[in-house]
């Protein structure tokens, strides 16, 4: 709609304005029938416009590389909570505590964040807690829609802006973008694929792990076997995420030494940090 800028209000919706337009060089307009005053005029969003976002991540631990797809054992054997636990990085979002459901959707593999920053070293950090699902997409707690991002949801305006973008999980290295990425009602169709290109991230192909191929092209995962995430340790794959798997062997639930997220910790969850060890997130 158009709108007209108020030092009292802010931008106040003109009612009377028709949809807006696009003139031959990309110009926005509209018209109105009725005009009570001047001032600065703009083609403001719809009302009860609300932007999302739509992303894709793939978990080493959780790839199966027979189906090409992550498992989801762990929703499938009811391990998964119905609401984020209070542990790294669940605990990062204000809303944890109202992000609940009553049942986990068919085919999630498990809860993860995402982390929004207007600058790499910012204080000031969005988040938002979303599904996984088996075909790396972030979702909604129906398990279908896109993230939404309202400042109800977490203080992102409905107008957007360029934000560095972390994605955060309870046992695999954080990722980050090594440059910030336009978030706009304009790229609201864009799915921001961290699967296929490493060079969006920071580190490159340090930060993730090739599992596999799709169409030729190299699929990347979230490096697994970070077990160590509320201690110094977080964001390091160092001896205590790999010795403890010896210490939970044969252990069965919803647990950070379960590397490859089939609901027992086995040799297999072992292999998984040993063959990490070394690595770290360029995220923290």
């Amino acid at each position: 709609v158009l709108q007209r800028f108020t030092s009292a209000d802010g931008w106040v919706n003109n009612d009377y304005s028709e949809v807006p337009d696009t003139n031959d060089f990309n110009w926005a307009f509209s018209r109105t029938t009725r005009l009570g005053a001047l001032g600065s005029f703009a083609i403001g969003l719809p009302t009860g416009f609300q932007l999302t976002f739509l992303a894709k991540v793939i978990l080493e631990g959780a790839y199966r590389l027979n189906a090409e797809t992550m498992g989801y054992e762990l929703n499938q054997k009811g391990l998964i909570p119905t609401t984020p636990p209070d542990i790294y990085p669940y605990n990062l979002d204000p809303l944890r505590q109202l992000t609940v459901v009553d049942q986990v959707p068919d085919s999630v593999v498990d809860w993860i964040v995402i982390e929004f920053r207007a600058s790499f070293n910012s204080p000031n950090k969005t988040y938002r807690t979303g599904f996984l699902r088996y075909d790396g997409f972030i979702v909604e707690l129906d398990g279908i829609s896109p993230i939404l991002l309202s400042p109800s949801k977490g203080g992102i305006d409905s107008g957007g802006g360029d934000y560095f973008v972390a994605i955060r999980h309870r046992n695999h290295l954080a990722i980050i973008t090594e440059n910030p990425i336009g978030i706009y009602p304009e790229t609201i169709e864009s799915v921001f694929d961290f699967t296929k290109d490493a060079n969006l991230l920071m580190g490159r192909i340090n930060a993730v792990r090739p599992v596999g191929y799709d169409n030729n092209s190299i699929v990347y995962a979230m490096v697994a076997g970070d077990n160590t995430a509320n201690a110094s340790g977080r964001g390091l794959l160092n001896d205590d995420d790999y010795t403890d798997t010896w210490n939970t062997i044969n252990l069965e639930g919803y647990l950070l030494e379960d590397y490859n997220m089939g609901g027992i910790i086995t040799t297999k969850d072992f292999n998984v940090s040993w063959n990490n060890r070394g690595k770290i997130s360029f995220a923290d």
